[in-house]
């Protein structure tokens, strides 16, 4: 849900709207387009009328768009993105523009003032009431908020609903949501049993980002100042991008088949690896898994790997390191033509970018993290797990190198840049 530009720290979410429709964020692009279909099938005319006619106008949304297009763009808040669309995004990394794109599909679509999102979170507060009556019947609105299957909000205990994460927290029911878009970031949290709403924005992807912290501490200020209670302190600010509260756990010397070596020390916490000459603090990404703001490092994040708690081998791409507590295999069998797919694969969409396909250990990764698993049927599932539905294929052999990498029906082309 992309915000217009009337108001300054504007942003882009992805929000359900309504119990007939949930709009999804890019992570849910294809389903979120299918359901859009299927309304207008069932509704009997354009995804952006349904919209207009079943949800702005009950809720007086009289600021929003349905679509983004060309004719809104002018009204719109100017998005930021990585200025590298290749590689993990550090902290505080550099932005540029980023590039316009219309979005008339039923997923991330919506453009929004501030004032219209306020609207659409009175719905929830209401219990599906607009300003012109009922939009939601009672029925509809139990479906809306009703627990479905357990799925953590943001590292927190939850259950989705329709298009919802739902909760109890200290009693208080909490409906939320969270989305982003090419040049956006937003968050919305919605306490029913309270009536308080908080919604957040930012106008820039920041690959993963979501202002949860920003509105989850609206909620607290809202519900303290009704309690007569003092008001809770603001969130701690973040800690510093390169400490690592367990650096001595990776500190050591590890090395390639080729010879190569990775020596990484710990100095209180933080983790320092030691390349042609310079110290470089590393900068945690996700669990065993680091950030190296060197251009001989950037393109891939640096991962290790444990046996019995104890870490035993780094990864960096499609490079692979071990330690003297290693003990596994060294040799790795694969198909040949396996070798002819590796590769730096481009989409010029947005919303598709880039990736790079690895080969280590005797598996294909993409962006050396996530497995490409063959299928007895030919071509690749995308992930370990057996329930993914995201498939990969290759084709359009030349020079022994694949030209075209089809990923869950979007085409990439291989390029010569590493």
């Amino acid at each position: 849900m992309q915000l217009m530009s009337q108001c300054p720290g504007v942003g882009v979410g992805a929000f359900s709207i309504g119990a007939w429709m949930t709009v999804a964020n890019a992570g849910g692009f294809g389903i979120s387009s299918i359901l859009g279909i299927l309304l207008e099938q069932l509704d009997g005319r354009p995804f952006a009328d349904a919209m207009r006619a079943r949800v702005f106008g009950p809720l007086g949304m009289n600021a929003s768009a349905p679509v983004i297009t060309n004719e809104v763009r002018a009204r719109l808040a100017v998005g930021y993105a990585p200025f590298y669309d290749d590689r993990p995004f550090p902290r505080h990394g550099r932005l540029t523009e980023a590039p316009w794109v219309e979005v008339r599909e039923a997923t991330g679509s919506v453009a929004a003032s501030p004032a219209d999102m306020g609207a659409y979170l009175r719905l929830l507060l209401t219990r599906g009431l607009g300003q012109r009556g009922r939009v939601l019947s009672d029925e509809s609105f139990a479906l809306l908020v009703r627990p479905v299957t357990k799925a953590p909000f943001w590292g927190e205990d939850a259950s989705y609903a329709y298009g919802l994460w739902v909760s109890d927290v200290h009693g208080h029911t909490l409906a939320r949501h969270t989305g982003g878009m090419v040049a956006f970031s937003s968050a919305m949290h919605a306490d029913l049993s309270a009536g308080f709403a908080a919604f957040a924005s930012v106008n820039a992807n920041l690959q993963g980002y979501r202002p949860n912290v920003v509105a989850r501490y609206a909620l607290e200020l809202l519900n303290a100042a009704r309690a007569g209670h003092a008001l809770p302190a603001p969130p701690a600010p973040a800690p510093p991008p390169d400490r690592v509260k367990n650096a001595t756990d990776y500190a050591g010397t590890y090395s390639a088949p080729d010879g190569r070596q990775l020596v990484l020390a710990a100095e209180g916490e933080r983790l320092l690896l030691t390349n042609r000459g310079q110290r470089v603090a590393l900068e945690q990404a996700g669990a065993d898994r680091f950030l190296v703001k060197h251009t001989d490092f950037d393109l891939f994040t640096l991962g290790f790997s444990r046996e019995d708690g104890k870490v035993v081998e780094a990864t960096h791409g499609g490079d692979w390191y071990t330690n003297e507590r290693y003990k596994g295999a060294r040799e790795f069998a694969h198909p040949p033509e396996w070798a002819t797919f590796v590769g730096h694969y481009r989409n010029d969409s947005p919303w598709a970018g880039s990736t790079r396909v690895v080969l280590r250990k005797g598996k294909l990764l993409l962006d050396g993290v996530q497995e490409l698993s063959p299928l007895a049927t030919g071509g690749f599932r995308v992930g370990a797990e057996e329930y993914s539905p995201e498939r990969a294929r290759f084709d359009s052999l030349m020079n022994n190198r694949a030209m075209r990498l089809i990923l869950s029906g979007v085409e990439f082309y291989r390029t010569d840049t590493p």
